[in-house]
């Protein structure tokens, strides 16, 4: 079994490796699960359908990092690094077969030099330093779980200035001599999410709005307006029908004990546990989904973008490259200070960090985007795509009665006479 031989590499591994991991799994295509060291799951638990798994299928390429999130198992906020595991290569038997000499979409075993050939999306080198396209199909997707505050740690110690002068969060006065200014890291991957915040380490785990999918918009709202001008970032919008709202404000999910349910909890639990249904805070509604996708293209042949940013939030020089074989991008900022914040209810600095903010917002009577005009829905390609469904014809057949009991016929007259002479 694939999962079984992938488990003596985990074996194998040092403790200095294995000092920051807290868990390391494998979930194939089928549905099969396999974690070290062992732990329960929930019972619906499906590898598949978690985001570290479709974050991989996106871009087979790459090594995947996701935003902090609290883990399925209830050990914290943690961050995954996931990678795809390919279809076997054919053998040199099976090779004789299959043409390698197209340009592109080559299949898994031919010659290749970089991954946009391959039909995977993976130019692979091996041992003998022979590069060949990796196997044709995802088999599965390895992963494994790092704390968020010991990932946080790794990266800003590698992020440190030798010379200890303008590091990721080092203080100094800023060139006008007055202000405090610091130099600000961020990671963000392809989707404008932030990876790692300084804020992170301090929200609480159950406060998952905070620290999961936080986009740099609501924090950096200045510098996203620029990185959206200069073609970086690309905003989508859709339509979703069937987004969900609450009735109240958000709050962490707890238990009525204050914490949080482990997988065995939550597979005692039943919604709909006793005679009258429990509360529902969550409601169906149409909302207008904001997003972000990175283009590499803008990064041009330096692989860096750089410029000055001066907004009503704060001044300063940014710089952003990306992480080569990963999701991942840096943005620094230079001389960044906060105290234009600090002004009176900046409300210029509030509308711009929440109008380049990503999210779903409900479309309520009176919003703009429920403003009804002559061009249908259907032109625009905001209607729900519909699905052909055959439906079957057919029905149970029945035999006639013979014969009617004489109690059936009186009962039967009874009610007839009541409802005349009602």
């Amino acid at each position: 079994m694939m999962t079984g031989k992938i488990e003596k590499t985990w074996l194998s591994r040092t403790h200095e490796i294995l000092k920051d991991v807290r868990w390391t799994y494998v979930g194939t295509r089928s549905g099969v699960f396999r974690s070290f060291p062992g732990h329960r799951s929930r019972r619906n638990y499906d590898p598949t359908k978690r985001p570290w798994y479709q974050r991989t299928l996106v871009s087979p390429a790459k090594t995947s990092v996701s935003n902090a999130y609290m883990d399925a198992s209830g050990i914290g906020k943690v961050v995954t690094v996931s990678q795809a595991v390919f279809q076997g290569i054919p053998s040199d038997q099976d090779m004789l077969s299959i043409n390698c000499t197209e340009d592109h979409n080559i299949r898994g075993g031919c010659p290749c030099t970089s991954n946009t050939q391959c039909l995977s999306g993976k130019c692979r080198t091996y041992s003998n330093n022979k590069q060949v396209c990796a196997g044709d199909h995802v088999e599965a997707v390895t992963a494994l779980d790092i704390l968020y505050s010991d990932f946080h740690k790794r990266v800003y110690d590698l992020m440190k200035d030798p010379d200890g002068e303008r590091s990721c969060d080092q203080n100094y006065t800023c060139a006008d001599g007055i202000h405090t200014c610091q130099t600000k890291c961020y990671l963000i991957d392809s989707l404008a999410n932030l990876v790692t915040d300084p804020s992170f380490l301090t929200v609480s785990t159950t406060d998952e709005r905070e620290y999961q999918r936080v986009s740099l918009g609501r924090k950096e709202g200045d510098i996203m307006k620029l990185l959206i001008q200069r073609g970086f970032f690309e905003q989508n919008l859709r339509v979703d029908f069937q987004g969900v709202c609450s009735v109240s404000p958000y709050a962490p999910k707890v238990t009525l004990d204050g914490l949080i349910k482990t997988p065995e909890q939550e597979d005692d639990y039943y919604k709909n546990k006793g005679p009258i249904p429990p509360f529902r805070n969550e409601f169906g509604c149409i909302q207008d989904v904001v997003g972000y996708s990175s283009n590499d293209k803008a990064l041009g042949a330096g692989r860096i973008i750089s410029g000055m940013v001066d907004g009503p939030c704060r001044d300063g020089k940014y710089y952003l490259a990306g992480l080569p074989q990963t999701n991942l991008y840096l943005l620094v900022v230079e001389n960044w200070s906060d105290y234009r914040q600090s002004y009176f209810y900046n409300f210029n600095c509030h509308i711009s960090n929440k109008v380049y903010d990503a999210g779903a917002f409900r479309i309520v009577n009176g919003t703009c985007a429920h403003i009804e005009v002559t061009e249908p829905l259907d032109n625009k390609k905001k209607c729900p795509a519909l699905m052909n469904v055959e439906l079957k014809c057919s029905y149970n057949s029945a035999a006639m009665l013979g014969f009617i009991p004489s109690s059936i016929i009186t009962v039967f007259n009874l009610i007839i006479f009541y409802f005349i002479h009602s």
